[in-house]
């Protein structure tokens, strides 16, 4: 298997969070990991919960399936931000001390790339669940990075 574009999109997104990770530090950035794991957990489940309490069919059409993940997850994304606004005053507080700086950008960056790895999980999930057969799909598919994705994610029983 060669690598594809989707491939090459996947690493650029890669390196784009962890040097992220690295200019925005370890708290800002471990909060951005937090705020996406929950925002994916609460819109997996809450799209499914808001169709069944509410029966609306969401899913029957591709397109309003992922724009409901998509709304989900922003929602809870800005309110984990808002918490981590909070703890990082307190690490502006503690900057005085020598090196905080240094190991908060290193921190930061390690967590960039444990984000990057989230980000294509949820990218092969949404891909895998949502999107109906097209070339923009097999192409995804055919990609090494979201097949081990969707390797982890059968593992995980989430597919």
């Amino acid at each position: 298997m060669t690598g594809t574009y989707v491939d090459v999109a996947l690493i650029i997104i890669s390196f784009g969070l962890v040097a992220s990770g690295w200019h925005y530090g370890l708290i800002r950035t471990l909060g951005s990991l937090i705020g996406l794991v929950a925002s994916i957990v609460v819109a997996m489940y809450g799209a499914t919960w808001i169709e069944v309490t509410f029966g609306l069919s969401f899913f029957a059409h591709p397109l309003t399936g992922v724009v409901l993940f998509l709304v989900l997850a922003l929602i809870v994304s800005q309110l984990v931000g808002w918490i981590v606004n909070l703890l990082d005053l307190v690490r502006r507080v503690l900057s005085i001390i020598p090196f905080v700086g240094l190991l908060n950008a290193i921190g930061g960056a390690l967590v960039g790339a444990l984000q990057a790895a989230f980000v294509v999980v949820a990218l092969a999930f949404v891909t895998v669940r949502f999107v109906a057969d097209s070339p923009a799909r097999s192409a995804a598919l055919e990609s090494q990075g979201m097949s081990r994705a969707i390797d982890v994610l059968y593992g995980a029983g989430l597919l």
